[in-house]
């Protein structure tokens, strides 16, 4: 656990689509190390929301790979340079942090596309 941007590659699980509103496949796949702003997180429990549910209804082959899932909790095993208030170790819960909420609850309630930051907070 060191607190490093290395560039490394990791063998991680991930839910990907393989077919539009089907099932989701488990694969290995790989992923970068953190860049200078980024964390590392070992994901120890992983949710798939609704959000999730209807991008998979809609997803098409054409559009490309994508990854699933944006809350979690885990543990934080490498940090990028530029980080702070987190280190190795930490347990963090991840989920969005919107900007204005009731922005946010406005915009849904319309039926428009919320478009959320990812938050981590430490548990």
């Amino acid at each position: 656990m060191d607190q490093c941007s290395d560039g490394q590659l990791y063998t991680i699980q991930a839910a990907i689509p393989c077919k539009r509103g089907g099932p989701l496949n488990i694969e290995s796949v790989e992923m970068e190390g953190p860049r200078d702003d980024e964390v590392l997180v070992c994901l120890v429990a992983s949710g798939i929301c609704r959000t999730d549910i209807d991008f998979c209804d809609n997803w098409d082959e054409t559009d490309g790979a994508v990854v699933l899932g944006h809350e979690g909790a885990g543990v934080i095993e490498r940090i990028g340079k530029r980080v702070r208030g987190v280190k190795p170790g930490d347990h963090v819960v991840l989920s969005y942090k919107f900007r204005d909420i009731n922005r946010a609850i406005a915009d849904a309630k319309r039926g428009d596309t919320i478009k959320p930051v990812l938050r981590i907070s430490k548990e």
